[in-house]
């Protein structure tokens, strides 16, 4: 499910974090560049973009335990979901700043929570609720990996959801 790695530096997070998602080794040869945009683009240049579920690193204001609730019965609500839903997590740094990790979040509280905390020896594996307490639980992003293909996904036809004219809202 998720793969890991110790991180030989104090930086790096944001490629162990992805090689612990997707199991691509190739992904640790850049973990000396630490710069998000190029993160961004080599994600892009491989066919894949993240999807977002929860930020304010900027104001750097942890989610909600709630969030946590949400997330997976939206995910629960999936046809054909699997047991874990594989997540970004950005937490505070040990140091300093911001540090990503990977998550193996449970859809249902049957199955345990799994971090690959590149700072860490190991995978970690703990029951949902002590999660929810962890400080991996306080997270000022959540994201997932997904295709970058406009054909992986259906069409969701605005007209379905708005039928009013647009009136003060058009630009």
């Amino acid at each position: 499910m998720l793969h890991h790695k110790l991180q030989r530096l104090s930086y790096g997070c944001l490629y162990h974090a992805l090689f612990a998602i997707t199991g691509d080794e190739a992904w640790l040869e850049h973990v000396d560049d630490v710069s998000q945009p190029r993160w961004h683009a080599r994600l892009h240049a491989a066919g894949l973009m993240v999807m977002t579920y929860w930020s304010s690193e900027l104001i750097e204001q942890p989610c909600p335990a709630e969030f946590w609730t949400v997330l997976r019965e939206r995910f629960a609500a999936l046809p054909g979901v699997p047991t874990h839903i594989s997540l970004l997590v950005t937490v505070k740094g040990l140091n300093v700043g911001h540090h990503i990790v990977a998550v193996a979040l449970p859809v249902s509280e049957d199955h345990p929570a799994i971090i690959s905390d590149s700072a860490k020896n190991s995978l970690w594996e703990m029951p949902l609720a002590d999660f929810l307490l962890s400080p991996w639980a306080e997270a000022y992003a959540v994201e997932s990996i997904a295709p970058a293909e406009v054909d992986a996904y259906p069409e969701d036809p605005g007209h379905l959801y708005f039928t009013e004219p647009a009136g003060d809202y058009a630009m």
